[in-house]
């Protein structure tokens, strides 16, 4: 060390060794530091194993078109880890002494969260926007034959798409954080009397008390008297008795937007999930539906794999993959044993369980490339990988410490010069 202190400080005794022998040392000190992060650091990639790409062959046969159609429209609302749901209220008028039209506790509490948690878990939250966009009155037109008001198909979708996009922002904005997070947004709005029955123009000159928005949201008209769809699309009363409360009148018609596909897919109606028969139908319904969702990310995630040959996939994604197929087979394993044996309510349910991790491992295979990528830094690596960003800051403490040195060594044989004439004087 003290070579290397001489070295660097530019002594004169074996000053061009004692100077390749530092360089030599940090050099070799700042290659195994860089060495050791990159090793620390690097992502462990593996190709698709053979045993995999053959079983993902094999699992992935064509699904059924009814699931197919269904899976697009319901495994983005009803296949993932919780079905979330938001309803907000968005009265056209300031309510009288406080009191709003919709009872949203009650809606969501009694009647949408029991129905929906027959089929997963669920979470219905809700808010008021009290100042919505105002209603284009001058767009307005009396229907003699439907008996109520129209809103012009035009007029209807921009004011449609500016109330949503406030939603949006109250939503946000919300305390709430698993409000961001709704997978299908329910606008419920309550016209002015002067307006009621209000009806929104469709096209093919269809008009109705819904519009079906983008993003998986609806548009719902609250009219008091329940009544004012001529169409059926959307409408209360296709769901529940002339009798039932309004909040059930609603209820009725989310659940039906809801699981529309699902009872198209099933071949049955649009009814509530109260019969158990119709609960049995669109249990297996939805399982078709995120099994279909999956098996269709499977193959794409598959197929990029297969397209970059130079860039195979990290070993967890891969792993992913696998537990897809697992699911997959489960999955068509329950559906036969239904079939063949008429099981009951709990092969059904765990035929959905594993469609639905199914549909969530294979979305995130999608849209998480980095899945596996992220490794936990050991505590130990990480000297290593100062060490080598602090290179320059070493260099010039040891080439100070070696100059401190050199001028001590100075020092000292000079006062033990002095010290020796001065013995030899006396």
């Amino acid at each position: 060390m003290n070579a290397v202190a001489r070295g660097l400080a530019g002594g004169t005794a074996c000053s061009l060794p004692a100077r390749l022998l530092a360089f030599a040392v940090f050099l070799g000190v700042y290659a195994g530091g860089v060495y050791h992060a990159w090793h620390a650091l690097a992502i462990q990639r593996h190709a698709l194993p053979a045993a995999t790409a053959r079983q993902l062959g094999a699992a992935l046969a064509p699904p059924p078109p009814a699931a197919a159609a269904a899976a697009a429209s319901a495994a983005s609302t009803l296949c993932g880890p919780t079905i979330r749901v938001h309803c907000t209220l968005l009265p056209g008028e300031p309510e009288q002494h406080g009191q709003l039209a919709v009872d949203l506790q009650t809606l969501a509490a009694r009647h949408l969260q029991p129905a929906l948690s027959q089929l997963a878990p669920a979470r219905v939250g809700s808010n008021v926007l009290l100042y919505p966009p105002r209603l284009p009155a001058q767009q307005l037109r009396w229907d003699e034959q439907r008996q109520a008001h129209v809103l012009a198909a035009a007029a209807a979708a921009s004011w449609a798409q500016r109330m949503q996009q406030l939603a949006w922002s109250a939503v946000q904005a919300h305390a709430d954080s698993s409000l961001e997070l709704a997978a299908a947004a329910v606008l419920l709005y309550v016209p002015p009397p002067a307006h009621l029955p209000l009806l929104l123009e469709l096209g093919g000159g269809d008009a109705s008390a819904s519009m079906q928005l983008p993003d998986s949201s609806l548009l719902l008209i609250v009219n008091h008297n329940g009544s004012g769809d001529s169409s059926g699309n959307g409408s209360c009363g296709s769901i529940t008795g002339p009798h039932a409360s309004q909040e059930e009148q609603l209820a009725g018609a989310i659940l039906s937007w809801l699981l529309q596909p699902l009872a198209a897919s099933s071949g049955g109606g649009s009814g509530a999930t109260s019969s158990p028969d119709t609960l049995q139908q669109l249990r297996r319904s939805l399982t078709a539906a995120c099994a279909a969702e999956a098996a269709v990310a499977l193959q794409r995630f598959v197929g990029a794999a297969e397209a970059a040959p130079d860039q195979p996939v990290t070993a967890a994604m891969a792993s992913r993959a696998a537990e897809v197929v697992q699911l997959l087979k489960a999955v068509a394993a329950q559906q036969q044993e239904e079939q063949a044996a008429e099981a009951g309510q709990g092969a059904a349910t765990q035929g959905l369980a594993a469609a639905r991790g199914a549909w969530a491992a294979a979305h995130q295979l999608l849209h998480d490339p980095g899945t596996g990528a992220s490794q936990a830094f050991p505590p130990e690596h990480t000297l290593a990988v100062l060490l080598p960003l602090a290179l320059p800051v070493s260099l010039v403490l040891v080439q100070a410490a070696g100059r401190e040195a050199a001028a001590w060594r100075k020092r000292r044989a000079a006062e033990q010069a002095a010290a020796e004439a001065h013995g030899k004087a006396d």
